[in-house]
């Protein structure tokens, strides 16, 4: 049966509660967008290398912007995702604030568990973020800084992702069956 996005938003907090019920619809709707740009990436940029010189020979350089704005936009995706549910005052969507809005502490725990699984492995896009992406640390821009970026592939990618499917699927598979 097809569903149109405001009758699950309405499901999920008719089961969920007010309170859960819209951040986790929220949340699953944030990483399906998040896995649908991945999904292009990889098409584009990491399935065919007669693709990439095809792309190379048309518009090397737009390419090339593409693919890193692509890239850079994915590892600001996973680390939105997981951030800290508060900063500054102000609450952010994230998995990190599903644990609480957990009424069952057995789900609780096993959705802490999970999260602290995906944020672990999210920290390389975390260090991509703060030194690189968000803001430009000096010693990473001349090559001299006592600790390199974290290394990264599309593989890690794909973990991290997978990690936080992991927790929304998790918490769905519980609540909603």
């Amino acid at each position: 049966m097809d569903r149109t996005a405001e009758q699950v938003r309405q499901e999920h907090r008719a089961k969920l509660g007010p309170t859960l019920g819209p951040v986790f619809s929220e949340l699953q709707n944030d990483l399906a967008w998040l896995q649908v740009k991945w999904a292009e990436y990889r098409e584009l940029f990491g399935t065919s290398p007669s693709r990439i010189e095809l792309m190379n020979s048309a518009a090397g350089l737009f390419f090339r912007m593409l693919q890193d704005a692509l890239w850079e936009d994915a590892l600001l995706h996973l680390c939105r995702l997981t951030d800290p549910a508060t900063m500054s005052g102000k609450q952010n969507l994230t998995i990190q604030a599903l644990p609480d809005l957990c009424v069952d502490l057995t789900l609780r725990a096993e959705v802490i568990d999970l999260v602290d699984d995906a944020f672990a492995r999210v920290s390389f896009a975390r260090d991509w973020r703060n030194r690189r992406i968000g803001h430009r640390d000096l010693g990473v821009a001349l090559g001299s800084a006592p600790v390199p970026l974290a290394p990264t592939s599309r593989a890690d990618v794909t973990k991290a992702l997978a990690a936080i499917h992991r927790v929304v699927n998790h918490v769905h598979e519980r609540l909603l069956n």
